[in-house]
């Protein structure tokens, strides 16, 4: 199995970002934020990430290709001015592809990308509730720096 990612055009960058947004946000929701908390919240977020809605330059955005298929998509880009620490914004695999080792080859592939753009440091947040997330990230090294908790009263 052959797996790859394929930069995306810059004119493909608001299609994807606007099929981002609702995952982004129901995960939110599913975390315990109120739909209106996750919809700002992403909006916000979104808005300093990019440029109504075109990259910053040194973002990547990318396709994950399985043999000729897309299988999902991926997003880094530098988290600070040296290009050392590089962040994950998003790592999606398709649903019927997932359990076949893609989320660990995306993840590889991000490291090699982030390696051949001279960072050191690789970072991503997961949600609590995404247990197999989690346990792959633990199983390629990752380890967790904070943890935010709430409490519904």
């Amino acid at each position: 199995m052959a797996v790859t990612l394929r930069p995306l055009e810059p004119s493909e960058v608001p299609a994807y970002l606007a099929a981002l947004t609702p995952r982004y946000v129901e995960a939110r929701v599913e975390s315990g934020e109120t739909r209106a908390v996750a919809e700002a919240v992403a909006s916000r977020q979104l808005a300093e990430l990019t440029r109504a809605g075109t990259p910053i330059p040194g973002h990547v955005f990318a396709e994950l290709v399985v043999d000729g298929e897309v299988a999902g998509a991926l997003w880094l880009a530098p988290r600070d001015e040296t290009g050392e620490v590089w962040w994950v914004y998003d790592v999606e695999v398709d649903e019927h592809r997932r359990g076949q080792g893609l989320g660990r080859a995306a993840m590889l592939l991000a490291e090699d990308v982030v390696r051949g753009r001279g960072g050191r440091e690789l970072g991503l947040n997961v949600f609590a509730k995404n247990t197999l997330a989690r346990r792959l990230y633990d199983s390629l090294g990752y380890a967790a720096v904070s943890t935010t908790m709430h409490k519904r009263l």
